[in-house]
């Protein structure tokens, strides 16, 4: 599995992203909700990889808003965001984690108006990386 570093401006909030799939290859999504329009996210995800996010709770941030589904990680210091995550899953906001080779990619845009709660965690189960939260050192 090939390994990606990344993290928040101030280094609060840091992401490593586990993928055997070729960046060229890995789709890169840009949500059309305000939130992640406004912040120019450009997401991606494993179901088959890893996502690690390390990092004090005082120095971050979990905002929730919409259906409250998910927490999306902000840093409280530099106000990056770095990823979504929501029971045991999550996407990587590879802008806001500065993470290459991924942020320079194109991104497909993705509108997901209209889904239930139960679609929408069914979609998250079936397309996130599993994700692990550390306490940072």
């Amino acid at each position: 599995m090939r390994a990606y570093e990344g993290g928040c401006h101030c280094g609060a909030i840091q992401a490593r992203f586990e993928s055997d799939i070729d960046p060229e290859r890995l789709e890169v999504r840009a949500c059309q909700c305000s939130f992640c329009v406004r912040r120019g996210m450009k997401a991606v995800s494993d179901p088959n990889g890893r996502l690690t996010l390390r990092f004090d709770d005082a120095k971050a941030r979990r905002y929730r808003f919409g259906t409250r589904m998910a927490d999306f990680l902000i840093c409280a210091e530099c106000g990056d965001f770095i990823a979504a995550v929501s029971d045991g899953v999550g996407v990587l906001n590879v802008v806001g984690a500065a993470m290459q080779p991924f942020a320079s990619l194109e991104a497909t845009a993705k509108v997901f108006d209209g889904e239930t709660n139960q679609s929408r965690a069914a979609r998250w189960r079936a397309g996130w990386t599993p994700v692990v939260l550390e306490a940072a050192q």
